[in-house]
């Protein structure tokens, strides 16, 4: 019969399947409890890296896509320029109005 508290929770049935998505163990000593505790959290480590690479590659990627956007707004920024001073010489040689301004 067990009178410790510590014992009867190392009794207890864990339920790795609820962390892990494993089947359950049955812990039956402090070093299956200890076996059972590193293997679940190497299975958090390994889920965390995973979940770490897939965030700093959407990463990489939303900035490679920052930096074309910010190419081509700067191409059309230019294009806007150059099509605006094409425009004004233009109309100030043609326009009689535009020469007396």
């Amino acid at each position: 019969m067990l009178n410790n508290p510590a014992e009867q929770s190392v009794k207890h049935t864990l339920k790795q399947g609820e962390l892990t998505g494993d089947s359950t163990m049955d812990v039956q000593s402090p070093q299956e409890l200890s076996v059972f505790v590193e293997t679940v959290l190497k299975q958090l480590q390994s889920k965390f890296e995973d979940v770490s690479t897939q965030i700093i590659s959407k990463l990489d990627e939303m900035g490679s896509r920052v930096d074309d956007l910010e190419k081509t707004i700067g191409d059309l920024l230019t294009q806007s320029t150059t099509l605006n001073a094409q425009g004004n010489n233009s109309t100030s040689k043609d326009d009689p109005q535009m020469i007396r301004e």
